[in-house]
């Protein structure tokens, strides 16, 4: 009874505002372990911040060969947190992008600009700039434009397969002239990467060459050529070619049986 007595005593001392701190800082403590116990995939991600964009995907339609094409994305932090933008790399080389240092409160938007050269490119193209955030849930996001790139020239072929047939080169033809009602031009120069592949330019007229590719060296397995050509054109000075180079093996396959030889 005695020691009963001693501890409600000391109970009582203590002030009220102290034993309040206390049963809410225990009753916290209890909630929290409730958490973890009943919800262990539970994430307390209030606080977080959320990357979104409204049009992620923009079409150009159609674009002239050698243009720029500009889109500004607009992109807007929905979460809580703060969220920044760590980084921005495009797909080629072709694709880049400017944008601000992006550091968005909640509710704040900023423009990512991306810069998408038409010089080389034809028929349709997508292409996807990737957008690295602090986001825990889209840590990168991707930003993409597509559509379709017109040219000046009449390409007979853009992709060109050769392959070995026995021991004689293969050979291909590919004829470059101007559309209806477009300048004349001329072929300045042409380059193959790698250099398996000779280029023999030929003039046909004003508007018009043959480009004949033959394969200069021996490439086993399957091997992309490009072939970049450079014209006089200010607006559309290049081109590119993809030459397939596609040869098997044409040595013998080793025989496995064994020759015996026997002496008398």
């Amino acid at each position: 009874m005695l020691a009963t007595a001693r501890h409600k005593s000391f109970i009582s001392s203590i002030p009220t505002s102290i034993r309040i701190c206390v049963i809410a800082s225990l009753a916290v403590l209890l909630v929290g372990t409730t958490f973890r116990i009943l919800l262990p995939h539970y994430r307390l991600d209030f606080w977080n911040p959320h990357f979104s964009c409204a049009d992620q995907t923009y079409d150009f339609g159609s674009g002239q060969a050698g243009k720029l094409v500009r889109r500004d994305f607009v992109v807007t932090n929905s979460g809580r947190g703060k969220l920044k933008v760590l980084g921005i790399a495009g797909g080629c080389s072709c694709l880049s992008a400017t944008s601000a240092a992006l550091d968005l409160g909640s509710g704040e938007s900023g423009t990512v600009t991306a810069v998408l050269s038409l010089q080389g490119l034809h028929g349709p193209i997508a292409r996807t700039l990737q957008v690295m955030t602090n986001d825990p849930d889209v840590p990168v996001a991707r930003l993409n434009l597509r559509g379709n790139v017109t040219t000046t020239y009449e390409v007979s072929r853009y992709s060109i397969p050769l392959e070995f047939s026995g021991t004689a080169q293969s050979e291909a033809v590919v004829f470059v002239s101007n559309k209806v009602g477009e300048k004349p031009f001329q072929i300045i120069k042409t380059e193959a990467v790698p250099a398996i592949v000779d280029i023999d330019t030929k003039k046909i007229d004003e508007s018009a060459y043959k480009l004949v590719l033959q394969l200069k060296k021996r490439s086993i397995g399957k091997t992309r050529c490009r072939i970049r050509v450079e014209t006089d054109k200010s607006n559309e000075s290049e081109f590119f070619l993809d030459a397939i180079v596609n040869e098997e093996s044409t040595q013998p396959p080793r025989s496995n049986s064994k020759v015996l030889t026997s002496t008398y």
